[in-house]
């Protein structure tokens, strides 16, 4: 028998958040997904994981290329979204 396959949720509240950051950095910088995952030199794949919450603090090297790609450091991708 075949494992079922379940939708990837967050790790946890921080990988929500910064999925959420991210996404509101890229579209505030008017970049596209493909436009920020090649600037990143990372996968379309792993930018969609990122902004979906999906990819824990651990993937170091996504997060530094992220803070490096909107000049942004770990403290704002942490930050709690405003009205909740």
């Amino acid at each position: 028998m075949g494992r079922k396959q379940s939708n990837p949720q967050p790790h946890n509240e921080f990988s929500g958040r910064i999925g959420h950051n991210i996404r509101r950095l890229r579209k505030r910088s008017g970049l596209t997904v493909e436009n920020c995952a090649e600037s990143a030199e990372i996968s379309i794949a792993v930018w969609y994981r990122l902004e979906g919450g999906q990819i824990s603090l651990t993937n170091g090297n996504a997060m530094v290329a992220v803070c490096n790609l909107f000049g942004a450091d770990l403290v704002e991708l942490l930050r709690k979204p405003r009205g909740t």
